[in-house]
């Protein structure tokens, strides 16, 4: 691998930091397939959020619940959460917090999708879904994934925010494709 490119290099290098972790990604993301096929089954919703640089995963992955991802299937019902979208010039802690008050129904599923460092809008929106019902799962890349009660974790394996948003990534791909697998038999 020496005489590889420095960009070369860095693509083997996300490969390797990914291949180290299938097993336990492919094992936390089975898990957290089966909580969102249960409450899509029970006519249930699933509410997306990510902050910061996690946001856009968490606008791509509301979309390729609500539409086909890679096969004709119908739509699931899932709102983004987008703290851009609020008529707020002073966004507080508590704004995702409140959206899943007013949006959130008893057993509908919470996905929080954060890269680094945990934000208080986090830990206000799981304590608003824990008192509302609502499950939880989170796709993280903090070392303090493990201290949040959640109903799934996805935790991913780095505090680099290029290696995090990479493994993010590949990690919801993973769970659409599942979700669709365990409610449609499509393959893998």
């Amino acid at each position: 691998m020496n005489d590889l490119s420095p960009i070369a290099k860095y693509l083997c290098d996300q490969i390797d930091i990914a291949s180290e972790h299938i097993p336990s990604i492919a094992s936390e993301t089975d898990h957290a397939s089966t909580l969102i096929v249960d409450a899509l089954l029970n006519d249930k919703k699933l509410l997306v959020c990510g902050l910061g640089f996690a946001n856009p995963i968490a606008q791509i992955i509301s979309s390729a619940f609500i539409d086909q991802y890679e096969f004709e299937r119908p739509g699931f019902p899932a709102i983004n959460i987008d703290l851009d979208s609020l008529n707020s010039d002073t966004p507080s802690a508590n704004m995702i917090a409140k959206q899943i008050q007013a949006m959130g129904m008893e057993s509908d599923v919470l996905v929080l999708i954060s890269i680094g460092d945990e934000h208080k809008s986090f830990e206000e929106a799981l304590t608003t879904a824990r008192e509302k019902g609502i499950k939880t799962l989170l796709i993280n890349g903090s070392e303090d994934a493990t201290n949040y009660m959640t109903d799934a974790l996805i935790k991913l394996p780095t505090n680099s925010i290029s290696n995090g948003l990479q493994l993010a990534i590949f990690a919801c791909n993973a769970l659409i494709k599942s979700v669709e697998s365990k409610l449609f038999g499509a393959a893998l």
